[in-house]
């Protein structure tokens, strides 16, 4: 052990500087130590009583990160031990982002400090299923409906600009991070605070698992790791005139789910769509005579053994001087009710608009231990 340790005035030193990049600080302290005998080992750390991450005593917002020692002159009785102060910064901070995740870098050891995030944002440029009409020149305009035309067709190549905003969190992990690269394309399941940005479900995506070995001295402990770096992708994506249940023009963020439109080539033959309603006769395959439709308009029938049977859907092509009409197979999409059936070109809304989940979904903050506060 050691004779004496001491803490003396010459060496020490306070540095500030602020810049556009960030602001700095550092304070150096410096121990005078007189050994038992020349040669002896100290462990500076202990015999000074300042571990690499302590507090500085009066200056609490700086942090232990170096020290150093050497002889005295030509002496190999007396150590100078330096150890050097900085101010408690973000993790990362190299070239990095800052952003709130809260405590500084060695403001907790590696296995529990808080996570480090950063986010960019972009726009893209996604199909719009729905919109509002502009009614006047002062740009007033009529609730948002589906894209679709007065007979109910689907307008097709509409596209809309939408914000993606990327999220980058970053943190040191001692446990292997491969077990989650597998995650990767999945969903979150509950809502996740990113700052003062609340995310609803399912609109963040974990896009990328990146990580690299990480070796750091915390107090008297020598921490070996990863540093992972998780990269997510937000989207709000809001849609109107959605079906959610048994409610129609519905208004939802529905994230990295996707909206269809219930159209198609094929339809649902059924007698009770005879009926009217919110079902279009005239695309139903009905029975014909002498190429017209038999019974037209007054009491059409379905083409014999087509009852519940699924068949392309049809399109009423002309009537003639003598009455009567003819049908021609659909060549592109027509609106569908829930049971397959043609919907009416007077039902509203004209196109059923549904919102369906094809992501996996899991607790991101639960499943990779994000530690975001």
């Amino acid at each position: 052990m050691p004779r004496l340790v001491s803490e003396i005035t010459p060496g020490q030193q306070f540095q500030f500087t602020a810049s556009e990049g960030g602001v700095g600080a550092s304070l150096t302290r410096v121990f005078r130590i007189l050994l038992s005998s020349p040669g002896e080992y100290v462990d500076l750390q202990a015999a000074c009583n300042v571990l690499a991450g302590s507090p500085h005593p009066r200056e609490t917002y700086l942090v232990c990160t170096d020290f150093q020692g050497q002889y005295e002159g030509e002496s190999r009785m007396v150590l100078i031990a330096t150890f050097t102060y900085t101010a408690d910064v973000a993790w990362g901070g190299e070239g990095g982002g800052s952003g709130g995740g809260g405590g500084g870098r060695l403001s907790t050891n590696p296995q529990i400090r808080p996570a480090n995030w950063s986010i960019s944002s972009s726009m893209v440029e996604v199909p719009a299923y729905s919109w509002a009409e502009v009614v006047n020149e002062g740009g007033d305009f009529e609730p948002e409906e589906p894209a679709a035309n007065p007979c109910g067709d689907m307008y097709d190549g509409v596209t809309k600009l939408e914000p993606v905003v990327t999220i980058t969190v970053e943190q040191q992990e001692l446990i292997d991070p491969t077990r989650h690269v597998m995650h990767v394309g999945k969903t979150n399941e509950n809502v996740i605070d990113i700052g003062s940005l609340s995310c609803p479900r399912r609109t963040v995506m974990l896009r990328s698992v990146q990580a690299r070995p990480f070796v750091e001295q915390y107090g008297d402990i020598l921490y070996r790791g990863w540093a992972v770096s998780y990269e997510f992708a937000f989207r709000l994506n809001r849609i109107a005139g959605l079906r959610l249940g048994e409610s129609d023009n519905q208004t939802a963020d529905i994230g990295w789910d996707i909206a269809v439109p219930q159209t198609g080539l094929n339809i649902i033959n059924k007698d009770e769509a005879l009926g009217g309603g919110i079902h279009e006769i005239g695309s139903l395959l009905l029975e014909h005579e002498d190429y017209k439709i038999k019974d037209w308009p007054d009491d059409p029938s379905l083409a014999p053994g087509t009852n519940n049977r699924k068949v392309r859907g049809m399109i009423l092509v002309h009537s003639y001087e003598s009455g009567g009409a003819s049908q021609l197979p659909c060549a592109q999409p027509i609106p569908l009710n829930d049971d397959g059936t043609p919907r009416s070109s007077t039902a509203t809304p004209k196109v059923i608009v549904k919102r369906y989940k094809v992501t996996e979904e899991i607790d991101f903050k639960t499943t990779l231990n994000l530690r975001l506060g």
